[in-house]
């Protein structure tokens, strides 16, 4: 508060007179002390001004004490009196003197007043001091008249001067408040604008009224607005809820929501508060969750049916193979040890498959650029020097494209749909391969592997798919059931689908979908 000099309100025209009436004063600044459009420096003013008027002296001053003395914030001069910076000077100095006790009235004429020749001595009729405390802050009024007054300072006169003192205590008081509310305010606006979660408001049209910067620029689907609308109807708060959102990108984001109505202070209309978490990971690492629980009962169904089944005809052959050589039976011993090898080499196959299949789900995804057409084209040659019997027509008309993907990943989804499209030959006719890779219209690429094989029911096109889910016997096709279920855990891991149409003697299409970013998907709750 800067220090300013005033000259007082409705001040009386003689010098010193004993007063002005004292309920017209208290009406004064009860006038002051209430009005709501003035700064505390004005209303300080206003009321040294008043008091001066009413006690009559020259000067009034309110002022701070500080290490170097009393530092002034207002001087208010009786219209009468010399506006100089010697009364001034005089009203700090008597401040400084009677402060330490909070405060006293001097009158030069009083005979009580020995203890304090020195105010007489400086030209000081007559002083009244007071000192209040706020926060560790020491704030002085001091009245003062160079001439001694008519009469000392009544009790009615040092009571109106305290009250003076404890109002400007209470409004410094309640202006730190103020501005430590003003302050928090701020700096809780600053924390929320800054949050990387969308908060926002929202009246009944569904239109922001406040938000963050994250809420302003957030793009939700029409069914969460739908929500907005339904909690508004209701009333009631909805928490923790699980929504997709688009992420600005071409994919999504999962966000746990809360919404909350509430009523406008303004008193329009409801409104509805949303305040929104990105809980992606959380989600992401829920369904692997569940997808490795799926894998376990998997593999326990497999460990009690598909491993035993070989094991067990170890087992039972085993027996025959002692019986035959105690016999000497040469033929039955040559069968047993064929079935027994079958079946080591089918539970081998089968152990080596199922670790491959489980390891995908833990391996950490490194993607990479992918040169598809190549490496379809690489793989395929590899397949083929060890088919060299084996007459394969190529249609090839894959487009150069590059792919983000897990190389190792990559190359076994390709590997497997190829090994499928050459196992699966029809026997009437030789065997033929094409191969597509192109733009999506949507965006993304597809890979597509099409033979003229045996195909298969179309009923079947999904369960394919499924870990050691097999349409043919082991004696017809050799092989374990986990090439196909491979290349769907490859594709769920990358985010992309697969697909596969067909019909049973005309062959069968694969088709990989790779969309620019991955699909996730949560379900309903």
């Amino acid at each position: 508060m800067a220090a300013t000099i005033h000259q007082p309100i409705g001040a009386p025209s003689g010098r010193h007179p004993a007063s002005a009436d004292l309920a017209a004063t208290l009406e004064t600044l009860l006038a002051i002390a209430t009005t709501t459009d003035a700064s505390l420096a004005d209303q300080t003013a206003d009321a040294l001004a008043a008091v001066v008027a009413h006690l009559g002296v020259d000067v009034g001053e309110a002022g701070r004490r500080g290490e170097d003395g009393i530092r002034p914030l207002d001087t208010v001069f009786h219209p009468a009196a010399v506006r100089a910076a010697a009364p001034a000077a005089a009203a700090r100095a008597a401040a400084a003197m009677l402060a330490p006790a909070g405060g006293a009235a001097f009158h030069s004429a009083d005979t009580a007043a020995d203890g304090h020749h020195a105010l007489a001595g400086m030209g000081i009729g007559s002083a009244l001091v007071r000192a209040v405390e706020a926060s560790g802050e020491v704030f002085t009024f001091a009245f003062l008249a160079a001439s001694p007054r008519g009469a000392p300072f009544s009790d009615a006169e040092c009571r109106l001067v305290e009250r003076v003192a404890q109002w400007f205590l209470g409004a410094v008081e309640r202006q730190r408040r103020i501005r430590g509310i003003v302050e928090s305010r701020d700096e809780l606006a600053m924390i929320v604008e800054n949050l990387s979660s969308p908060i926002a408001a929202y009246d009944q049209d569904g239109r922001i009224v406040a938000a963050n910067d994250t809420g302003r620029h957030v793009r939700r689907p029409a069914e969460s607005r739908g929500i907005d609308a339904r909690t508004l109807s209701t009333g009631m708060p909805l928490l923790g809820r699980v929504e997709a959102w688009d992420d600005g990108e071409g994919g999504e984001r999962w966000m746990r929501t809360d919404r909350i109505p509430y009523e406008n202070p303004a008193g329009d209309g409801a409104r509805l508060l949303l305040v929104a978490t990105d809980v992606t990971e959380m989600v992401e690492k829920k369904q692997q969750l569940a997808k490795a629980n799926a894998g376990l009962n998997q593999f326990a169904y497999v460990a009690s049916h598909d491993l035993q089944e070989p094991l067990r005809k170890i087992g039972t052959f085993t027996d025959l193979l002692t019986q035959s050589l105690e016999k000497g039976d040469a033929e039955e011993v040559a069968y047993a040890t064929r079935v027994i090898k079958d079946s080591a080499r089918r539970a081998r196959a089968l152990i080596t498959d199922l670790l491959a299949w489980s390891r995908l789900g833990n391996r950490k995804l490194e993607r990479v650029p992918v040169d598809v057409p190549s490496l379809v084209r690489d793989t395929l040659a590899e397949l083929l020097a060890s088919r060299r019997d084996v007459p394969v027509e190529i249609d090839d008309r894959m487009s150069a494209g590059v792919v983000a993907a897990d190389a190792s990943q990559m190359r076994q989804l390709i590997e497997n749909l190829l090994v499928n499209a050459l196992k699966y030959r029809h026997p009437d006719r030789p065997a033929a391969i094409a191969l597509r890779f192109e733009r999506r219209p949507g965006g993304g690429r597809v890979l597509e592997v099409a033979d003229k094989g045996i195909g298969f029911d179309p009923a079947h096109a999904a369960v394919i798919f499924e870990p050691f889910r097999r349409l043919h016997a082991d004696r017809q096709y050799a092989g374990t059931g986990v090439g196909l279920a491979i290349c769907a855990r490859v594709c769920e891991r990358h985010g992309w689908t697969i697909s596969a149409d067909a019909r049973p003697g005309e062959g069968a299409v694969f088709r990989v979908e790779m969309p620019t970013r991955p699909v996730r998907t949560e379900p309903t709750r």
